[in-house]
């Protein structure tokens, strides 16, 4: 009896053994299949402008962009979003590399840009291209006025450069001169305020900015072209090849509008809702 007790104590133990073991299996497979459906997109930014996005005290990306780019990663559970900082021109070879699948830098479409990569349908930002001038300048009005005045521009070819270089080919006769600079527009706008140049084309968002934080006035003049230099809207751009990430986005920001959160996001980085 004592014999057949002990067989049948062994054989309930290799059932329990069994079984468990089987559950762990099944449970790593299961792991290992949800692992699987996780893509995981890497998102390049230059860490710069601020506050689009920058580097903060604690060495980490910090800003508008990267808080958008944290929710969608929140609420896309087959996403990892994994953030690369490089240069700005960085940004567009690695799109073309395949090193990233996506750009976040308040990129606005133009058609060379659109030949090549893919823009979201839904922006995230809003704002006006403007002429910032000191506030005693009284000649400077419109682009025309530009004409034979200094100008910075970016030598990394941002939108407003190119706008800039494309109008001295239209205007071979009376050319704006454009001073490439590698400084960031903080620099550049401390820079015509002390006079090293005339005016500054450039997103409002900056001026904003830069005033706040380093006690700058100016002039801000709108330009009746405004469009043709810079499209007011900024958008993630993506590779072609992905449409559907690009569609995942778009929903996750269509959510955020209708919530308010893209207006509280933007109103805690830029002071007011750039959002709309």
């Amino acid at each position: 009896m004592k014999k057949f007790t002990r067989i049948m104590g062994l054989i309930t133990i290799l059932i329990i053994s069994t079984t468990l073991l089987s559950c762990k299996k099944q449970v790593s497979n299961e792991s290992n299949q949800s692992s699987e459906k996780v893509k995981k997109i890497v998102v390049a930014v230059s860490g710069s402008p601020k506050p689009y996005n920058y580097v903060n005290e604690s060495g980490e990306l910090d800003g508008y962009e990267i808080a958008i780019l944290k929710e969608i990663d929140r609420r896309l559970p087959d996403v990892e979003l994994e953030f690369q900082k490089t240069d700005f021109a960085g940004l567009f070879a690695g799109l073309d590399s395949n090193r990233y699948q996506v750009v976040a830098n308040n990129m606005t479409k133009k058609p060379e840009r659109e030949e090549k990569y893919l823009f979201g349908d839904t922006s995230y930002v809003k704002n006006h291209t403007i002429i910032a001038v000191r506030e005693n300048e009284t000649n400077i009005k419109t682009i025309d006025d530009l004409q034979g005045k200094n100008v910075p521009g970016s030598s990394s070819g941002n939108a407003t450069t190119l706008y800039l270089e494309k109008y001295n080919q239209d205007h071979k006769d009376k050319p704006i001169n454009i001073i490439y600079t590698e400084g960031d527009y903080s620099a550049t706008l401390q820079d015509l305020q002390n006079g090293r140049f005339d005016a500054y084309v450039v997103a409002e968002t900056y001026v904003d900015t830069a005033s706040k934080a380093l006690n700058l006035n100016f002039k801000r003049l709108p330009i009746a072209n405004e469009e043709e230099v810079q499209q007011s809207k900024a958008y993630f751009m993506f590779r072609k090849d992905q449409e559907e990430l690009k569609k995942e986005f778009d929903g996750v920001l269509n959510d955020l509008i209708a919530e308010g959160k893209l207006s509280e996001l933007s109103i805690k980085y830029f002071g007011k809702d750039y959002s709309k």
